[in-house]
């Protein structure tokens, strides 16, 4: 593949100091968060990505070691405390499907990779890939 002949910032740019391909913590991001009126754990972020997947294609990991983010807690909070925007989440195999008020219905692609931690291109790099790869080519 010809991603590999080259390093990420050749092949997608250059980011800017907020963003980064790796990283163990970003302040930039985490400064953002904690500098305005939007606490991190505010139900505005959550709307956000609610109305965000609506017109994004989306992926999302399922790490079944992470503890950074606890990704078997995405589906289950959105079920739990956006009620007043849909009207059901459910689960199925590598994906997960929420439904709106107006029964309009989004499917995210949720993988599950058993053994990974947060990072799960170094636990399952050709499973990551050939599920993104899929996942794009759908």
């Amino acid at each position: 593949c010809e991603i590999y002949q080259h390093n990420l910032e050749n092949v997608f740019g250059q980011l800017k100091m907020w963003d980064t391909y790796f990283i163990g913590i970003n302040r930039a991001i985490a400064n953002a968060f904690y500098s305005n009126s939007s606490h991190p754990y505010a139900s505005f972020w959550g709307d956000i990505f609610l109305e965000n997947i609506k017109y994004t294609k989306t992926f999302i990991t399922h790490a079944g070691t992470d503890i950074v983010v606890y990704t078997e807690a995405i589906p289950e909070t959105l079920k739990k405390y956006y009620s007043n925007t849909l009207n059901n989440v459910q689960t199925n195999n590598d994906n997960f499907i929420v439904t709106y008020k107006d029964n309009s219905k989004i499917k995210i692609k949720f993988p599950f990779y058993e053994h990974s931690g947060h990072s799960v291109s170094l636990f399952y790099p050709e499973k990551l890939f050939n599920d993104v790869k899929q996942w794009i080519e759908q």
